[in-house]
């Protein structure tokens, strides 16, 4: 059985090449970290796990880029000046992360994104600068609660148009489950950002190379069996390599044979150990292949600046299951995009996509490269919503080559539930609102089954403003206090006419609301109907068990065994089975005429012999011992008989066991079973316990229950 595990198609690009745009290395690259102090995070980051994070983030800015960093509670501070990034910038990080502390008494989300970008007057490119937002609530810069209200409207209202209209990405992290999902995850989401939440040091520092993976994306050479190889035309390599909380950092073993560790004070060498991870940078490394000592977790990469680079095209940050990822890889050396035929027809490219849950899939790029030197593939039908890696994969000979990228596939709808009031005046507000932009707003329906404390259901239908851009429906406890459970279901149609749906997960509204202040909730999809033609054309099957060589993507392949109670559907082409069974079936039918004459035979001539009286009892003593002796000599007779059936039932039973099948007879059945279940080898099919039916002759009498052969298909035998 083969299982696929996501079904990603990889189709060549058609458009001509003079309109396509050739992947370049990345330029002005901007990176803005923007980080919350506010009191609350006392408790939700006890461990101050913003500080490593604040040293992580200095350690993996390239130094051909600007960055900067500011902290913000009730005001904003810039903490480190926004700049060129040099050492005397790191170490002036590295200090500032000492201060950073939880003793704001507020949660100004707007002012800071506000101040961070405050050169957005400019007249320059910003869509290559990034902000980076850590923080652990709500949005609150006043005791009351309807400022705060309004000033969260005024966040994805003004503020978030002006971020849209610059090309500049958030990339918000939830440090607790306190933040507003909601909106951070709309923040990401309209700039094209990536959203992640973080409750451990661990899951900041994953998070933090998700952010820098669609901003600061730079090669790597692969890492594998705890080896990785490095070239002539390698500058820097930046080694980050995972291990288990508390084991010993790890060492690196040079080509020559020489051993670097954390303890080495070496001019081209910096060298960062944290509980969880070890960051080493080194300068004009020796060309061999390097080995890593200890063990080594997942995640684990090395990144390089060389003169010969692999540059991938960027893929979006969020896109929906009708979108098409448009996918381009050029090689350039010393700064000029590589067009020899020769040399590219030598690369060999691999893309892998891999899911957070561990499944993946393989494929060969299709070639050659155009004549402008790109390789042109487009990603699609990935279907489930999640987040993705595209890593690709380049082995020119005497170099290698890596790049990854992080994607996120969001269902077509999001919904948020959101709590207002307390006490009597309590109110909730389920929101709708599709995201994805193939969408035809109008076939838009979501329907609310909603579940009353005392177990009556109330089915509604959510109402859209006039806009048909958010549909939505209140809840004020009709019904009286208690829980009521909220499940809602939508459907809709693209622009193409395919039909799309999602599942909502089942959510409990409690009334009355013992809170304050507002609530925001995401609810989850439980399951989403992806859009899909009525015509899907199938992927080919892969030539080959371990990567498929066919010019579209299918995953590599994974063989589960049968469960043992499980019937095959389709058996192979064998009656091996039912030709003994024929063949002793004929053998019965030639031997019961002559039985029945013998048993016939012997009865008449008994009879002609010695005919007895009624009334003579010496008489009936003969007969019966005579009938008595008749029998005897029938089971004699038989007695070969049942010993054949015997040694064909151990015969067939040894063939099930081995499964050796014997050669078909020409007299197969032509009623064999559709399938074999094969839980146990040695149980004989039903169609082999058939009675046999014995064709009527005058030549063969009426047999008494006494006398009747024991044939084989007695369930006796």
């Amino acid at each position: 059985m083969l299982i696929l595990l996501f079904q990603p198609v990889f189709a060549a690009q058609s458009s001509a090449e003079s309109t396509a745009a050739i992947p370049a290395p990345s330029e002005n690259l901007d990176l803005r970290l923007i980080i919350d102090i506010s009191g609350s995070m006392r408790r939700t980051d006890p461990n101050n796990l913003r500080q490593p994070a604040v040293t992580l983030f200095s350690e993996l800015v390239p130094e051909d880029s600007k960055a900067g960093v500011w902290t913000f509670g009730r005001y904003v501070n810039m903490l480190v000046p926004n700049k060129p990034v040099d050492e005397a910038w790191r170490s002036q990080v590295k200090a500032a992360a000492e201060k950073i502390n939880s003793v704001a008494l507020f949660t100004n989300i707007g002012g800071a994104l506000e101040v961070a970008s405050d050169d957005f007057y400019q007249d320059r490119d910003f869509s290559n600068t990034h902000f980076i937002l850590l923080t652990d609530g709500l949005v609150n810069i006043d005791p009351s609660e309807a400022a705060d209200r309004a000033e969260r409207e005024r966040i994805l209202g003004p503020v978030l148009e002006r971020f849209v209209e610059q090309g500049a990405r958030i990339h918000p992290i939830a440090l607790s489950d306190e933040a507003d999902f909601p909106l951070l995850e709309t923040l990401a989401v309209r700039t094209g950002g990536q959203f992640n939440i973080a409750h451990t040091d661990a899951e900041l520092t994953k998070a933090m190379l998700q952010a820098f993976a669609g901003s600061a994306s730079s090669d790597e050479v692969p890492l594998a069996d705890n080896q990785f190889t490095i070239d002539s035309t390698v500058e820097q390599f930046t080694a980050l390599i995972f291990r288990d909380p508390g084991a010993d950092s790890i060492r690196l073993q040079t080509p020559s044979g020489n051993t670097l560790n954390r303890s080495d004070r070496k001019d081209n060498l910096r060298w960062l150990s944290t509980r969880e991870y070890d960051l080493i940078t080194l300068d004009q490394p020796e060309e061999g292949e390097w080995q890593v000592s200890g063990l080594i977790g997942t995640d684990s990469r090395i990144k390089v600046v060389s003169q010969l680079r692999m540059v991938v095209s960027q893929l979006p940050r969020q896109f929906f299951a009708s979108d098409t990822l448009p996918l381009s890889i050029a090689f350039y050396e010393d700064g000029e995009l590589i067009t020899d035929q020769e040399l590219l027809a030598l690369m060999e490219l691999t893309v892998e996509i891999s899911t957070a849950e561990g499944r993946s899939g393989t494929r060969v790029v299709s070639g050659p490269a155009s004549a402008a030197g790109v390789f042109r593939d487009d990603i699609k039908l990935l279907r489930d919503p999640g987040m993705y890696q595209v890593m690709v994969r380049a082995d020119g000979g005497t170099f290698n080559r890596s790049h990854r990228q992080t994607t996120t596939l969001r269902p077509p709808f999001d919904v948020e539930l959101q709590g207002q009031g307390s006490g009597n005046n309590s109110a909730y507000q389920l929101l709708l609102r599709p995201r994805d932009p193939g969408l035809d707003l109008s076939t838009v329906n979501g329907e609310l089954t909603l579940t009353m404390p005392d177990g009556a259901e109330e089915r509604r239908n959510l109402v859209a403003n006039e806009n048909r851009t958010e549909w939505a429906t209140e809840l004020t406890g009709q019904a009286g206090p208690g829980d009521y459970r909220l499940a809602l279901s939508i459907e809709g149609k693209t622009q193409q006419g395919l039909t799309v749906g999602q599942t909502m997960d089942t959510v409990l509204a409690r009334f009355p609301r013992d809170e304050e202040r507002s609530s925001y909730a995401r609810v989850t999809a439980a399951s989403t109907l992806a859009p899909v033609a009525d015509v899907v054309e199938p992927l080919p099957e892969p030539s080959e068990p371990q990567v498929s060589q066919d010019p579209r993507f299918s995953p590599e392949p994974v063989t589960v065994p049968q469960p043992a109670d499980t019937a095959i559907a389709e058996p192979p082409e064998t009656d091996e089975p039912i030709w003994r069974w024929w063949w002793l079936a004929i053998i019965i039918l030639l031997l019961l005429p002559l039985l029945g004459g013998l048993w016939w035979w012997r009865k008449k001539a008994s009879q002609g012999d010695n005919k007895p009286t009624s009334d003579n009892p010496e008489s009936r003593r003969d007969e019966s011992g005579q009938s008595a002796a008749v029998d005897r000599d029938n089971e004699d007779a038989i007695a070969p008989l049942t010993s054949a059936i015997a040694t064909l039932d151990h015969e067939q039973e040894d063939d099930l066991l081995t499964g050796e099948p014997p050669e078909l007879s020409p007299m197969a059945d032509e009623t064999a079973p559709d399938s074999l279940d094969l839980t146990e080898p040695s149980e004989t099919p039903d169609s082999m316990n058939s009675d046999v039916d014995v064709p009527e002759s005058s030549e063969i009498p009426e047999l008494s229950s006494e006398d009747s052969l024991q044939s084989e298909s007695d369930p006796e035998d």
